[in-house]
């Protein structure tokens, strides 16, 4: 994608004054850093104006709850907070045992445990929230975990400060579990 001539030019005279700047207080720069620095400042804005999503690919260690899930991606273990689902909290939880939880960790244990997922941040979200969690949407064998939660009936929509990029068709899983009467919302008040 061509970035308009206004922001080249921007970034270049942005760079170009850094060099100025640390030549008048007699820094000397190596041109590699320099250039490595103009690259990284252009690829950092690229990144944010195309809004690509950062995908990795891991193995799930452990189910926490229906919600929340260890990977293994490479050498390390991260935790990851799927975005725009809310699943019932479970017994070992801060708030107590809620309706459902158990059956939504059950659930996304049966689904996800030992297997393959790949993971897809959502640049209109935070990247970690605020247990530092990796916010992320989980796929397994081609299909959407989050969609599959709700439309089972183990977790609601859930929106967090602002729109995700799968909030309509959330809502709309969402909707239909009410309407079939699955899961939570045949059991819990």
């Amino acid at each position: 994608m061509r970035r308009p001539k206004t922001t080249r030019l921007i970034i270049v005279v942005f760079a170009a004054l850094l060099v100025a700047i640390a030549g008048w207080f007699g820094v000397s720069l190596d041109n590699n850093l320099v250039e490595e620095v103009i690259e990284e400042t252009i690829n950092t804005y690229t990144v944010q104006e195309e809004q690509i999503v950062v995908v990795n690919s891991g193995t799930v260690t452990r189910v926490i709850d229906g919600d929340t899930i260890r990977v293994q991606v490479g050498s390390n273990e991260i935790v990851v907070r799927v975005i725009g689902i809310d699943t019932s909290e479970v017994k070992d939880s801060p708030e107590g045992e809620q309706c459902y939880g158990t059956e939504a960790s059950n659930y996304a244990r049966e689904l996800l445990l030992q297997q393959p997922v790949t993971l897809r941040t959502d640049l209109s979200q935070d990247r970690y929230d605020k247990y530092e969690r990796l916010l992320a949407y989980v796929e397994i064998g081609g299909k959407d975990f989050g969609e599959q939660m709700i439309l089972g009936g183990f977790a609601r929509e859930y929106t967090f400060i602002k729109p995700y990029q799968k909030q309509s068709l959330y809502k709309a899983a969402e909707q239909r579990a009410q309407s079939n009467q699955v899961g939570l919302w045949s059991e819990c008040d």
